[in-house]
């Protein structure tokens, strides 16, 4: 012992091991010199018989010192490192939430130029907008990609599980695609059971997920066709997605690599194809945070087969439909005409010009509120048809100052538009929203939800686009 005295002889693994006659192995003890140090050790021993008599015992030594010191400084290093990533992944989220708020300006008011043909634009000024919207998307894209990517390393990644109708959402998903499709003259189909039953999971995650792949499949599909094939077994319950295509396919040798952040299958496929390597780095980790996994196969110039295999989960969460929310009589104008009056509440002065640039559009009279507090008051003096609620408020928050329209007797049933670039995070906290809308809005957007949820006769029809 460090005092000197020595241990009980029953205490002893060695003792006991020889009285037993059996072998025993310690990885970890605590041993003492006479100079009151310590010493980490390993040791084994095993009885030594003698004309089946026990004569002693052999016991074999480990000095572990040294190997539990590397031990620790790797756990610290380990925790050093698992800090820095967190610190970069917050620094990475606030940067591009910082970085969206701009950009949605930019995307939105040269949409709203571009739609002005009528004006004083030449041909090649609306060439110069065109640009400005399309690469103002692309960046947006990145940012989009660079945040889901440090919220799933920071584990900060919430899910919002629903049953999903995979058959309509490979539809949708290929309907977005189906202009790109055309031009590159690849036919794009769904080959799906019959008798398919809805599967539990996150609806908008799941989408990312098939978009990402239909897209990646597309980009590197010069002919032939695209398929998202969906396997289900005898209950009808989905087994697998497949999204298969007619491409270039990836060597055998760099298919680990696709997976890989910021890797593409070639290094001259970025400067062909384009695209940052982001895209099946987060399918993956995406599905894998619903529980699913995402393999691939793939021969080269024959094609790739990506397959999701479904997993289960038990998150539940389902945002109110138009239908489950009670509707009362939308209020005119307060000088008398039948445009409804809509009220903004945002506080970021560009968002809220441009998202009462579109309402206007629609007909609508707009009312504009930047804290909780003007919001309050001045939906209790204009009860407005609608309201359309940015997340990020100061003092009380968009997700409060919703529960506490939700709660108030005069303004519970009034359909509440949520529109924040943080509204795919908060999904959880949205229980009671007509809609969820992510910046930057669109003009579809816009008009499409208003005349969901206002009658006709108060809804302007837009011009062609």
């Amino acid at each position: 012992r460090p005092d000197g005295s020595e241990y009980p002889i029953a205490e002893c693994p060695i003792h006991r091991s020889a009285k037993d006659r059996i072998a025993c192995e310690v990885e970890d003890e605590v041993m003492w010199r006479k100079d009151g140090t310590s010493l980490r050790v390993a040791y084994a021993a095993s009885p030594v018989h003698d004309d089946g008599q026990l004569s002693g015992v052999v016991v074999n030594f480990r000095d572990i010192t040294a190997r539990r010191l590397a031990e620790l400084e790797l756990i610290m290093a380990r925790d050093v490192a698992e800090e820095a990533s967190r610190a970069k992944s917050e620094f990475l989220a606030r940067m591009s939430h910082e970085l969206r708020t701009p950009l949605n300006s930019i995307i939105g008011f040269a949409n709203v130029l571009i739609r002005k043909r009528g004006g004083s634009f030449t041909p090649d000024d609306l060439t110069y907008l065109g640009r400005i919207s399309s690469s103002g998307m692309h960046l947006l894209g990145l940012i989009n990609d660079i945040l889901d990517l440090s919220k799933i390393e920071a584990g900060r990644m919430t899910l919002e599980m629903s049953a999903v109708s995979l058959d309509a959402l490979a539809r949708e998903t290929l309907d977005q695609f189906e202009t790109q499709a055309k031009e590159r003259r690849v036919v794009l189909r769904t080959d799906v059971p019959a008798a398919l039953s809805s599967l539990d999971t996150d609806a908008v995650r799941m989408k990312q997920v098939l978009i990402n792949l239909v897209g990646n499949a597309l980009k590197f599909t010069e002919r032939g066709e695209v398929v998202i094939a969906i396997v289900s077994d005898a209950t009808g319950r989905p087994v697998r997605l497949s999204v298969r295509d007619t491409g270039i396919g990836i060597p055998a040798d760099r298919i680990a690599a696709i997976f890989t952040v910021f890797e593409q299958a070639d290094s001259t496929t970025s400067r062909r194809f384009g695209g940052t390597g982001l895209g099946l780095a987060i399918s993956r980790s995406l599905c894998e945070v619903m529980g699913h996994t995402l393999e691939v196969e793939s021969i080269e110039g024959v094609g790739t087969t990506m397959t999701i295999c479904f997993g289960h989960s038990a998150i539940a969460w389902v945002r109110r439909t138009p239908s489950s929310v009670p509707v009362t009589q939308p209020h005119s104008s307060l000088d008398g005409s039948d445009a409804a009056t809509v009220l903004v509440v945002e506080d970021e002065p560009d968002a809220r010009l441009l998202l009462g640039h579109l309402l206007d559009e629609t007909g609508c009279r707009v009312i504009y509120a930047t804290t909780g507090v003007e919001a309050l008051h001045l939906a209790r003096m204009h009860l407005p048809a609608m309201i359309f609620l940015d997340l990020g408020l100061p003092a009380i928050s968009g997700v409060d100052l919703l529960r506490l329209f939700r709660s108030d007797e005069i303004l519970k049933d009034t359909p509440i538009v949520i529109v924040s670039v943080s509204a795919n995070d908060s999904r959880s906290l949205l229980d009671g929203a007509a809609a969820v809308l992510d910046k930057p809005v669109t003009r579809d957007q816009i008009r499409d939800v208003v005349r969901l949820w206002l009658p006709s006769h108060m809804v302007r029809q837009a011009a062609p686009t």
